[in-house]
């Protein structure tokens, strides 16, 4: 196909979200490094970090990824490598140390798109 037939098109909201773009025009990235995220989108202008404080909602979210972590680790490494309970929370909660970088993203991320569906105006 010619490159002047091809079109960009749209990401999808799932993967929208799964690449880290911003919710109006999902092509802008939220963050500028692993864990700093920019206040506007580069792409859109899209205000992300509308004032001080107000990723904090993403707290709460990130329990929505924390627990599975943490209890489904352990019940996994009890079932599958047959630890005792103890042993088996130490190995999930180093589980959930390798992937606290993914879940202080991703609840970001997830704020960021609840609140424009929230309150797209601003």
């Amino acid at each position: 196909m010619p490159a002047a037939m091809a079109t960009v098109q749209r990401l999808g909201l799932l993967q929208a979200i799964l690449r880290q773009r911003c919710p109006r025009c999902r092509e802008g990235r939220i963050f500028r490094r692993r864990l700093t995220m920019y206040w506007f989108c580069p792409v859109c202008e899209l205000r992300f970090l509308r004032e001080p404080g107000y990723t904090t909602v993403a707290i709460e979210l990130s329990y929505i990824f924390t627990i599975p972590i943490l209890l489904g680790g352990t019940v996994f490494f009890m079932a599958v490598l047959h630890l005792e309970i103890i042993l088996a929370a130490v190995a999930a909660t180093i589980l959930f140390v390798v992937l606290s970088p993914l879940v202080f993203r991703y609840s970001r991320v997830l704020w960021v798109y609840l609140d424009q569906r929230l309150d797209p105006g601003r």
